[in-house]
């Protein structure tokens, strides 16, 4: 008799904001979102004022990223004033490449369809590259470290 579950062959399929080199991912819980996001979104503050939660939205490609919006399976997409979670700095998480000749070890960036780009001179970058991707649209793994241009 077999068993259904190996624990050396699990064929984990990443998705677009889910967690990477688990366990002990720091994640940041009871934010708000100000707008519509989906799993897997580079966000940024929303506001600058003082509120009782962390308000976040989509960052642009201008902004400093804060974090990523973290996979849930239950519930991929968002609206306003949903609650959210995110990966903060130092996460390990799944992202699709923008293009397929990235490096190892490179800074990345983003584009405005949330993929990972080689981050040139003057690019906010949302962090760091741990596996390299084959092809377009492929999950690699990115280390979140936000650094402005």
């Amino acid at each position: 008799m077999t068993n259904g579950l190996s624990l050396t062959q699990r064929n984990i399929r990443p998705a677009k904001g889910q967690a990477a080199f688990l366990p002990n991912q720091p994640i940041i819980h009871n934010c708000i979102a100000s707008e519509a996001l989906m799993a897997g979104d580079i966000v940024t503050f929303a506001t600058t004022e003082l509120t009782d939660a962390t308000v976040l939205k989509k960052a642009a490609t201008t902004d400093l990223p804060c974090g990523v919006v973290v996979y849930n399976a239950i519930k991929s997409g968002f609206v306003a004033n949903d609650k959210i979670s995110i990966f903060p700095v130092n996460s390990f998480v799944y992202m699709p490449a923008g293009y397929a000749n990235l490096t190892i070890g490179s800074k990345v960036a983003f584009n405005s369809d949330g993929q990972v780009v080689a981050a040139d001179s003057g690019d906010n970058t949302i962090g760091i590259l741990w596996t390299q991707p084959a092809a377009i649209g492929d999950m690699v793994v990115v280390q979140v470290a936000p650094v402005v241009a």
